[in-house]
């Protein structure tokens, strides 16, 4: 895609969740209108989910070390794009892997350098954009596990958005986030891995995205790696 309104970098901001209200909106009503970006969108939330990467919240103290290893390794991954990838295409499986992970070391840097907003040199806090009409809220507190889980879904053509925080989930989880139908079907759109020194009830807050109508969605969740359902929120 080389015409400014099919920019790959976009998109891929876009999985990671680290544009401006402003292109955020911009992006969402040109992925409304044109099935290649969608298509690039699920190729890309795909290859971000399959490289493990740990989402920017989990850089706030700044690039993670080892970042040119990390980069090394995506050029080894790309070396050895699996079949499924070489049917999309290798120089888009390839461009969208490098892309991906080298806008994962960048939001590092640029979450960990940002100050609150009454702290000098403070970075102005971007004005809300109002959501669109049927978004719905969900939270919940596990009763057992003691976790919190705030969701907001965000209907748009046919698919969503989801912008879950949560909190208060025991160090040293992998978790992985879901969302639920009405007729059972599960999309992961996201995960993290809960650091073993967390500070407690410190709260993460991510976004993502599936392929599901706002009007079939039952819930969201967050699960382990072993399977255990962590906290979810019905919708």
């Amino acid at each position: 895609m080389t015409a400014p309104e099919h920019d790959k970098a976009l998109v891929g901001a876009y999985v990671l969740g680290v544009l401006s209200p402003e292109e955020t909106a911009s992006t969402e009503a040109h992925l409304e209108s044109c099935p290649e970006c969608r298509r690039e969108l699920e190729d890309l939330r795909l290859l971000h989910e399959e490289l493990g990467e740990v989402p920017p919240e989990a850089f706030l103290d700044g690039p993670p070390e080892g970042g040119d290893l990390l980069l090394q390794r995506t050029l080894r991954e790309v070396r050895g794009i699996s079949s499924r990838q070489r049917a999309w295409g290798g120089s888009l499986a390839a461009a969208g892997l490098v892309a991906v992970v080298a806008l994962s070391i960048g939001a590092g840097v640029f979450i960990g350098n940002q100050s609150s907003p009454g702290s000098p040199g403070g970075v102005a806090a971007p004005t809300a954009t109002p959501l669109p009409s049927g978004t719905k809220h969900s939270a919940n507190v596990d009763p057992v596990t003691g976790a919190h889980l705030a969701a907001t879904v965000i209907p748009a053509n046919g698919w969503i958005k989801v912008q879950v925080q949560a909190s208060d989930i025991a160090p040293g989880q992998r978790c992985k986030l879901f969302v639920t139908s009405k007729t059972g079907e599960q999309q992961q759109f996201g995960g993290w891995l809960v650091g073993a020194n967390a500070t407690p009830g410190k709260t993460i807050t991510l976004d993502g995205t599936a392929l599901m109508s706002i009007n079939d969605v039952a819930s969201v969740s967050v699960v382990n790696d072993q399977g255990k359902v962590l906290v979810n929120a019905p919708v």
